[in-house]
């Protein structure tokens, strides 16, 4: 999306086509009346729904624990206005130490709250491009909101367009990066992440090592030089879906924006700090306070004025026209004919407005209609994954079951092929050594045999000779005539003829 007349840019709010433009007939009415206010904010010269609209309060229902309890470390008035005059901050932009306040709520009149870190290495300067107006408009984000190297994504995405030639637009910048939420101790700021379009590679990567997690309590407040609102939030608040959303590439113009910085990337991602080492950071202009901030006339005098002079020329491009609620008829001597105009044009862009918001309101129930969809046969895949898995699992469990038994039959089979091998072992040394203890036993009978023999033989032989002994008193003694000891020997005993008979008497 190109950008309206920079001179205006401190009095302008920027909407995405999906946005908050058109709250209601009659805020419509009003936005459409101060469009025709301003000559210069006309179809061919924007891209962007420009609309005189203060900032919304969108952070009012939303709590940011960590953020709520940090209070700025930024004492030194004279060291804050060096660091600005370093930073290139105009003399016009006021800058307020922070003190008790901190940097979620709303800051002081006219004021955004800015981190040190964000001018000192995050590429933010005053004052503010309208491309960056546009994205902190779009997301619905505070300054304060973005970390201090968010704002090196922004101003190397701008330059980076300059040198392709194009013009910096929401639609392709989303198409290259995405805004991400912190969480925990970090909840309430965000940051950009750089992502590959379809078949590309991210425009920019970075590895910032000047990291330094105090950066979140050196803050304080710019006050602006005018009186005029800021054209993006400046309380905190939390992105809306649709301006998260990744657009769908739909124009031409926007497809060839895309490629065209593609091409001057080459197909490789750049290192954004090395990107944006050396050049000069993207600025806006300065506000015309001239044009843009003047005193009140009393109700229904600049109406009636323009009634007046309606042949005179339309105001110049750098000049305000200040509106105010039409006076009733007849009063002042009003022209029906400017004021019947003046609400056909209202009514016809309020028209557009609705029509709009209803086609808006359509695709999204198309949207959601397909995201239901997209539920419905992911669920249906996820039941059929699960059903596929199950049977898998239990097939696996079979196999293993099956291989677990064969493993058991095959050590079992082992182990018993062990265990007869160690009892046969085990019955051959047994038998070994019962051989040997039997061979012992039977030489210790033999042994024990041939002495019981022996003893057996000497007793017999010493009762033998006391036989003989006693035999041969007994001859002695009953033959004494007959018998001579000294002739009885051992043969003579052992003679079966022994003793011989005795001669017959003669009587």
């Amino acid at each position: 999306m190109a950008a309206s007349s920079e001179g205006n840019n401190a009095t302008l709010a920027y909407f995405d086509d999906r946005g908050d433009a058109g709250r209601g007939g009659a805020t419509a009415c009003a936005r459409g009346a101060a469009a025709r206010a301003w000559p210069c904010l006309t179809e061919s010269s924007t891209d962007f729904k420009t609309i005189l609209a203060p900032p919304l309060d969108v952070g009012a229902d939303f709590s940011w624990p960590v953020a709520e309890m940090t209070t700025s470390t930024l004492r030194d008035p004279m060291q804050l206005q060096q660091l600005c005059d370093l930073c290139g901050v105009p003399k016009e932009y006021k800058p307020i130490l922070a003190g008790p306040r901190v940097a979620c709520t709303a800051p002081p009149e006219g004021s955004i709250c800015v981190y040190m870190d964000a001018l000192r290495t995050g590429s933010m300067r005053l004052p503010l491009h309208k491309f960056y107006m546009a994205v902190l408009q779009h997301y619905g984000l505070a300054p304060s909101q973005l970390v201090p190297n968010a704002w090196r994504y922004v101003a190397a995405f701008i330059l980076l367009c300059k040198d392709a030639g194009v013009e910096p637009q929401l639609p392709v910048f989303k198409n290259f990066f995405y805004v991400r939420a912190h969480k925990g101790d970090s909840l309430g700021w965000h940051s950009f992440r750089a992502y590959a379009a379809s078949g590309s590679v991210p425009l920019f990567t970075g590895q910032f090592r000047d990291r330094d997690h105090g950066w979140k309590a050196r803050f304080f407040f710019l006050q602006a030089p005018s009186t005029v609102p800021w054209p993006f939030p400046v309380k905190w608040g939390q992105p809306r879906r649709e301006a998260i959303r990744k657009p769908a590439v739909t124009t031409e113009a926007t497809k060839a924006d895309i490629n065209k910085l593609l091409a001057r990337v080459g197909g490789n991602s750049l290192d954004v700090v090395a990107f944006l080492a050396g050049r000069d950071l993207p600025l806006g202009r300065q506000p015309n306070l001239a044009a843009t901030v003047k005193l009140e006339p009393p109700a229904g005098a600049a109406l009636v004025e323009s009634c007046r002079k309606r042949k005179s020329p339309e105001p110049s491009r750098g000049q305000t026209m200040l509106l105010r609620p039409a006076a009733p008829v007849g009063v002042c001597g009003v022209d029906h004919s400017a004021t019947r105009g003046l609400f056909q044009i209202a009514e016809k862009c309020a028209g557009e407005i609705q029509e709009k918001e209803q086609q808006e309101l359509q695709a999204t129930k198309d949207e959601v209609a397909r995201l239901v969809e997209e539920l419905r046969q992911a669920k249906l895949k996820h039941a059929a994954d699960i059903t596929r898995l199950s049977d898998e699992h239990d097939a696996d469990i079979t196999r293993l079951i099956h291989k677990h038994s064969a493993s058991m039959d095959q050590l079992g089979e082992k182990i018993w092929q062990q265990a007869r091998e160690m009892h046969e072992a085990d019955i051959a040394r047994l038998s070994e050594e019962h051989a040997a203890k039997l061979q012992a036993v039977k030489v210790q009978c033999q042994n024990d045999l041939i002495s019981f023999k022996h003893q057996d033989a000497v007793r017999w032989n010493e009762a033998y000779d006391t036989g003989l002994r006693d035999m041969m008193n007994l001859a002695v003694t009953v033959y004494p005539g007959v018998i001579k000891p000294s002739e009885l020997k051992q043969e003579l005993l052992s003679n079966s003829e022994f003793p011989p008979q005795a001669p017959a008497s003669k009587d």
